[in-house]
């Protein structure tokens, strides 16, 4: 069994592996000033049940994973794990392929960030100016990040157990649902979007 101290390490390490990129990102193509200016006239492709299972589930995520590590460090994490953790699914193996799908998960976050540069909105709204990846992550998968997230729910429960966890059973489908609502819109916006999409798969690579 994973010790605390080497899970709260481990739990670092992907924390610094995905901000790092993902700050350095944000600050050097300054998204939110681009945002800022392109913004006016976007298309709002959110729905209310979708919104909130994305929230739901992403904030659960952002809750146990950042926390995790100060309540183990300051000595919390011990006394409410009992409280909070499944034991059924805190084994050796299961924390090892948790381990595996969180590291997955941070690289084709962070690939996808990367990949897509300014060109992505940092909120559903879709500004006028606005045009779609083709290439890094996004000549693998058409949705590198949400398949990224996909990944790191499914690890993270692995790895720790917490049962707040579960939350992230909302995400799959809103975030599936979010990315039809987004191809709708490309496919509207971008003629050529439809033989992007014959050629690259959703969430998995297409092989053939």
């Amino acid at each position: 069994m994973m010790s605390e101290r080497f899970l709260a390490c481990l739990l670092t390490i992907f924390l610094i592996l995905f901000f790092s990129v993902h700050l350095f990102m944000d600050v050097r193509t300054k998204r939110k000033s681009i945002l800022a200016r392109s913004g006016a006239g976007g298309k709002d492709i959110r729905s209310r049940a979708t919104i909130l299972g994305i929230m739901g589930s992403t904030f659960a995520f952002w809750v146990v994973f950042l926390a995790t590590p100060f309540l183990i460090h300051f000595g919390v994490y011990r006394k409410i794990s009992s409280l909070l953790t499944l034991s059924l699914f805190k084994t050796c193996l299961s924390q090892a392929i948790g381990s595996s799908l969180m590291l997955l998960g941070v690289i084709i976050a962070d690939w996808g960030r990367v990949s897509r540069g300014h060109m992505a909105p940092s909120t559903f709204d879709v500004p006028e100016d606005f045009t779609f990846t083709r290439h890094g992550a996004y000549a693998v998968v058409r949705h590198p990040m949400y398949l990224s997230y996909y990944l790191m729910f499914a690890g993270l429960f692995l790895l720790t157990a917490n049962s707040i966890l579960i939350f992230c059973i909302l995400g799959y489908p809103s975030y599936y649902l979010m990315a039809c609502r987004e191809e709708e819109f490309l496919e509207e916006r971008f003629p050529e979007y439809e033989k992007y999409r014959e050629k690259v798969g959703m969430f998995f690579p297409k092989l053939f």
